[in-house]
């Protein structure tokens, strides 16, 4: 029975050690350079979004998963 929860115990390890080493090796292969553009462009997107709440419609297309009439949350539970 011991050795069975050993041999668990161990395959359980080397998963996370492999999850782990994966991470491990996104971090590092990860290219701050590469990926500028990207992130300009997120930030400049978010920055029309918040400025449309503010002053008014942005001056591009809405897409289909952006909610156009969203109203301030008061975080009660939702009730069916």
């Amino acid at each position: 029975m011991e050795d069975k929860q050993m041999d668990r115990l161990v395959t359980a390890l080397e998963s996370i050690a492999a999850s782990l080493q994966t991470v491990e090796d996104t971090i590092l292969e990860y290219d701050p350079a590469k990926h500028k553009e990207r992130v300009e462009w997120y930030y400049y997107e978010f920055y029309n979004l918040l400025k449309a709440k503010i002053e008014g419609s942005p001056n591009r297309p809405p897409r289909k998963n952006e909610k156009t009439d969203i109203k301030a949350s008061d975080n009660s539970p939702v009730s069916e």
